[in-house]
Formats: structure tokens, C-alpha cells, sequence
């Protein structure tokens, strides 16, 4: 049979050990707190610099990666504000003729619109509107107007459809943002 194990009993006895820990003790223990005070505060001061530095990395990778991207990107925009903005332009400009036609023959069915567009214009637009028979209208050529542009005059008013600014527009935003990626690659180096 195995032997019972014998436990050292540890009960405070009367009159037995101090309330309070020694002076050395306590010297100790205050010595060891305050190097693991400084040693979490150093540790804390290490995850802190990596962690800006990690930051700073990431944003780094950000800009690089936008300016990969730009640089990708940059002949679509180049097509767009070159053939695309002004051909979309051109196409667009029947489908508003009609739709304002139509509202101008809701609001006064008795009177014709008179339609000007640009002289280059004029036979893609008679030919687009021919099958409006039942819409009164009278088509004009303005050689003052440009190819992206009409007026549609009623007894109502005006109605100017002026797809220039609108290219203009587009172009600038398109312009823009290239600009804002070549002055950010400046920037960065």
C-alpha cells in the first residue's frame, strides 16, 4: 500500500508571523512593479511607433496603388474626352429634341414648335422626327447654333438644348481628375 503523503501545514499559529510583509520584502516587491511598469510602458512605446509606421506604410500603398490605377485608366479617359463625350453628345441630342417636342405639343396642342438646329444637322433631324407625324412642328437650320446644340420656340417659350456645355463639362471633370493624379504624382514623388 502506498504511503499517505505528509502536508507541511501552513496555519498562522498564535504569536506566529508578522501582519505585515519585512521592509525588504516590500522593497522588492516595489523594485520588481516598477521595472514591469517600465518594461510594459517600453513595450507600449514599441507597438505604438509600429503601428504609426504601419499606418503610414498603408497610406503609402494607397496612394501608390491610386496612381497605378490612374495611370491604367488615363487612355479610357483620354477617349472618352476626346471621341466618346461628343459622340454620346451628338446621339443625344435628337432623343432631348424629342422629348421637349413632346412636352411643348402636351402644353399646346394648337400651335407648331419651331425647331433650329445647326444647318449640318438639320437633315439627321428631319429624318429622326419624321416619324412624329401627329407632333406639329416646323424644323429650322441656325447657322449660329452648333452641331450639339437647338431651340425649340413655342407659344409657351424657349427651350435651349445646349449639349456643348454639358461636353464642356464633362471634359473638365474628366480633365480634372487626371490633373489632380499627375499633381498627386508630383507630390509623391
Amino acid at each position: 500500500m502506498a504511503k499517505p503523503a505528509f502536508l507541511e501545514p501552513f496555519e498562522v499559529i498564535d504569536g506566529g508571523g508578522d501582519s505585515q510583509p519585512s521592509e525588504d520584502w516590500q522593497n522588492g516587491h516595489d523594485a520588481g512593479y516598477a521595472e514591469g511598469l517600465a518594461a510594459s510602458e517600453a513595450e507600449q512605446n514599441v507597438l505604438s511607433a509600429a503601428l504609426v509606421q504601419t499606418f503610414s506604410d498603408m497610406r503609402f500603398g494607397y496612394h501608390e496603388a491610386r496612381e497605378h490605377m490612374m495611370v491604367a485608366l488615363r487612355p479610357m479617359f483620354d477617349s472618352l474626352i476626346k471621341a466618346f463625350v461628343p459622340a454620346f453628345a451628338h446621339e443625344m441630342l435628337v432623343p432631348h429634341i424629342v422629348a421637349e417636342l413632346a412636352a411643348k405639343a402636351m402644353e399646346n396642342a394648337d400651335a407648331p414648335v419651331t425647331i433650329s438646329v445647326a444647318p449640318g444637322q438639320r437633315a439627321d433631324v428631319a429624318d429622326a422626327l419624321s416619324r412624329f407625324t401627329d407632333l406639329p412642328f416646323e424644323l429650322h437650320g441656325d447657322a449660329a447654333l452648333s452641331p450639339a446644340q437647338a431651340i425649340l420656340h413655342s407659344t409657351q417659350g424657349e427651350v435651349a438644348i445646349d449639349l456643348d456645355s454639358l461636353i464642356a463639362q464633362t471634359k473638365d471633370i474628366l480633365s480634372a481628375l487626371l490633373d489632380i493624379t499627375e499633381q498627386q504624382r508630383s507630390e509623391h514623388g
